[in-house]
């Protein structure tokens, strides 16, 4: 799922199994690099050229936020 306020955009990522994902993102239109904000995990992940990639474990759930202010869109 994916929700945007003002100048960012939240991706909502989850997994209700046992093991591990992963999973690689694109965002439509951006074509340039910014850095994801993961919410309450205190890390981000890079975004090159409008894609990025994070893991979940077991029943887990990820709020990745990524402020469109700071990047270069098509």
């Amino acid at each position: 799922m994916v929700k945007s306020n003002g100048n960012s955009i939240c991706i909502f990522s989850a997994i209700s199994r046992l093991g591990t994902a992963a999973g690689t993102f694109t965002i439509n239109g951006m074509s340039g690099n910014g850095i994801v904000d993961v919410v309450n995990e205190h890390r981000t992940l890079p975004v090159t050229a409008g894609t990025f990639s994070d893991s979940l474990a077991a029943n887990g759930a990820h709020v990745c936020k990524v402020d469109m202010s700071a990047v270069t869109c098509n």
